[in-house]
């Protein structure tokens, strides 16, 4: 396992434009071991938000997300019958009308694939440049789950010059937990020496 001091690696997002059409949503993160990509589905919603606009701007793109709501109650209830648990609660629910609320919670898909920044000659352009690899798209589970899938390229590389940045870069550690366990486990995976064989890594310290 690779350590990652959460203090001084960073991230920024964007979106991965080919000939003015989306394909990825990616974060960027910057940190100990060097630059990796965690690419995400873009929302159906926000592809067709862009594409409805006379100038499409990829500022209105954003990870594919569900939209999750539920009650919140103020009192301690029978979840079967929604009452309260005693007469007397069941009074003071009945004259409170803060009782209880609807929530909305707003979850993101997991990421698809994880691909360190390496130097390779772009496929869209033939430069030798800045690029990270395309890898077969799965879901990304292992910070949830620990158990972390190996990513199988596709050949094709993507230049950074293909990312149309969204967001300033902030630290990673203002969003500590998903994307900074994805980074450390993949940084030791993408260490490995079959990997590096592929040429799939260039870490520059």
């Amino acid at each position: 396992m690779i350590i990652i001091r959460l203090e001084v690696a960073h991230v920024k997002s964007g979106v991965v434009m080919i000939e003015d059409e989306p394909y990825y949503y990616v974060d960027m993160v910057d940190g100990d071991v060097g630059k990796m990509i965690i690419a995400y589905e873009i929302d159906p919603k926000s592809i067709e938000e862009y594409r409805k606009i006379g100038t499409p701007d990829p500022a209105l793109l954003y990870k594919k997300k569900k939209i999750e709501s539920a009650t919140k109650y103020h009192y301690f209830i029978n979840r079967k019958t929604g009452e309260g648990l005693t007469k007397l609660a069941q009074k003071a629910i009945k004259r409170d009308p803060k009782a209880s609320e609807k929530v909305t919670k707003i979850l993101y898909k997991p990421a698809i694939f994880i691909s360190p920044v390496i130097k390779a000659t772009d496929s869209f352009n033939d430069n030798y440049t800045d690029c990270f690899a395309e890898m077969v798209p799965t879901e990304l589970r292992g910070p949830q789950t620990g158990t972390y899938i190996k990513m199988e390229p596709t050949g094709v590389k993507i230049g950074l010059q293909h990312i149309f940045w969204t967001t300033d870069t902030y630290q990673l550690g203002d969003w500590e937990g998903y994307s900074s366990m994805l980074y450390e486990n993949y940084a030791s995976i993408f260490s490995q020496p079959d990997d590096r064989s592929l040429g799939m890594i260039n870490i520059d310290h």
